[in-house]
């Protein structure tokens, strides 16, 4: 019995996915790949996949008028613009081996990891569910003021709203993110030209050194929210192997680009009228209230759980390539729950410091992460037989050797993240050099000291981890090659 054949017992329900746009059917493939014979789609539906409309876009632009920050319109404008463009090429770039391997993005990391890969899928599900969590907290609070109802009420609705699309799983994702796009739109166009009409004045209370540390500490704000690489082959499977890289990266980089900047600028105008607030009440009442108001608060409510649909489908997938034997639709059910629990702790105490914390330190490995994945297909994945990659995605998790080269991207994944900590700048960096003088060095260290509180962890993670993982490979030169020219030999004969 063949690895592919051998799989566990759980997945014989996990054959079942929808074969064609715009099926409604209850999905069950979790991260078995998509056969050839199921691809189907065109690579144009991305761009309304990727269109990211939500508050938490909003207040990451809204963080420019915030005390710890204060920047004006033109550098935070700037600074969330590049931090879309980086997100948005780096996730349509790992779109395109969503189309090349049919499975999702952790999934695809057993190429790099193997065995080890339970390290960054246990990572990307509590990420996902942390995102899940934070964008909760909008929109039970959209609800809260629509309806007047107690938050933990609001929480729930939105929750019930989310696990219907997401047990549903990937067309009818794909399905409702394109209709409600059109709708975003409007409703954003409205209250766009509502928040302009009252003309706010972003004024900038940084200078120098600092400015330029608060532009990277809003920079890597930005890039956190559009570090959507984790996921981007979650919805891009199915699509047949042979679609061209362009007419992927392109609609999902613009995709997110567009929306993602028009939000976060909207945002920054309006920090001057939210006054450092980060509640939804405070969006109603600069809207003008009344049907204005409250037609917001449904658009707000509607775009939130839009994504938290994507983190909780996304979330799922993550769990069953950590080893989770359990499927999809049942794990979707498990991550709300723990997500309900983080969003109420985030509903308490001061939301501003929390949601800009929670945001970059659940993101922080992400970088380090990608760079160990980009090289690896770079230099063996693209090469292997389609034949040993279904094997190796097939295959029980336990079945899996880890092998030097799993061993190296662990520590390159270890090594990147800790050694980028001291460029990095939370709220818990201060808390911790003050509790445990000792490590104020290690938790943003030389940002605080040296940077003016920029926030450069994310590339320093990136570099320091990918050039590690290359010198591993590197140094295995000879054996590497010779691996790679047979499979490429038997690539061609098959």
């Amino acid at each position: 019995m063949s690895p592919i054949d051998g799989i566990q017992d759980y997945r014989a329900i996990d054959e079942r996915g929808p074969t064609r746009a715009g099926e409604i059917s209850l999905e069950f493939r979790g991260v078995k790949p998509v056969p050839e014979d199921g691809r189907y789609g065109s690579p144009g539906r991305l761009f309304t996949m990727w269109v990211k409309m939500s508050p938490a876009m909003f207040f990451v632009g809204a963080l420019a008028g915030a005390p710890f920050i204060g920047l004006g319109f033109v550098p935070a404008l700037c600074a969330v613009l590049i931090g879309n463009v980086l997100g948005g090429v780096l996730t349509g770039s790992f779109a395109v081996l969503g189309c090349r391997t049919g499975v999702p993005q952790l999934q695809e990391s057993r190429l790099a990891f193997r065995g080890t890969v339970v390290l960054p899928s246990t990572l990307q599900w509590a990420t996902q569910i942390g995102f899940e969590a934070l964008t909760l907290l909008f929109a039970a609070e959209a609800l809260v003021v629509l309806f007047n109802i107690p938050f933990v009420a609001g929480a729930i609705i939105a929750l019930v709203c989310m696990g219907v699309i997401s047990l549903l799983g990937y067309e009818v994702v794909h399905s409702v993110q394109k209709g409600v796009t059109v709708a975003f739109a409007i409703l954003f166009a409205i209250i766009t030209a509502s928040i302009i009409s009252k003309n706010p004045t972003v004024v900038q209370t940084t200078h120098g050194g600092a400015a330029v540390g608060s532009f990277f500490l809003l920079l890597a704000a930005a890039l956190g929210i559009a570090l959507f690489c984790t996921t981007a082959s979650d919805y891009s499977r199915y699509l047949p192997a042979d679609t061209p890289t362009y007419k992927v990266v392109l609609p999902v980089a613009g995709g997110m680009i567009i929306s993602m900047t028009w939000i976060e600028s909207l945002g920054i105008v309006a920090s001057p009228l939210l006054r450092g607030s980060s509640t939804m009440r405070s969006v109603f009442l600069i809207t003008g209230g009344g049907a204005l108001g409250e037609v917001t608060m449904a658009g707000m409510a509607l775009g939130a759980i839009s994504i938290m649909v994507l983190t909780d489908y996304s979330g799922a997938l993550a769990a069953q390539a950590a080893g989770i034997n359990i499927i999809r639709p049942l794990i979707t059910v498990l991550s709300a729950f723990v997500a309900f629990g983080v969003a109420l702790w985030l509903h308490s105490g001061d939301v501003s410091s929390k949601f800009q914390d929670v945001l970059l330190l659940i993101t922080y490995w992400v970088t380090p992460w990608a760079a160990i994945v980009a090289v690896n297909w770079i230099w063996q994945g693209r090469r292997m037989t389609r034949q040993s990659l279904l094997e190796l995605w097939a295959s029980p998790l336990r079945s899996l050797k880890e092998g030097r080269e799993a061993t190296m991207a662990v520590i390159a994944l270890v090594v990147g993240f800790i050694v980028a900590l001291p460029f990095s700048n939370t709220g818990l960096d201060t808390t911790i050099s003050k509790s445990v003088p000792a490590l104020s060095w290690l938790f943003g260290g030389f940002s605080r000291h040296y940077l003016h509180g920029a926030d450069l962890d994310f590339y320093v993670g990136f570099v320091v981890a990918g050039i590690i993982y290359l010198s591993s490979l590197l140094l295995r030169g000879p054996r590497n090659i010779k691996k790679q020219h047979i499979n490429k030999k038997q690539h061609r004969n098959s």
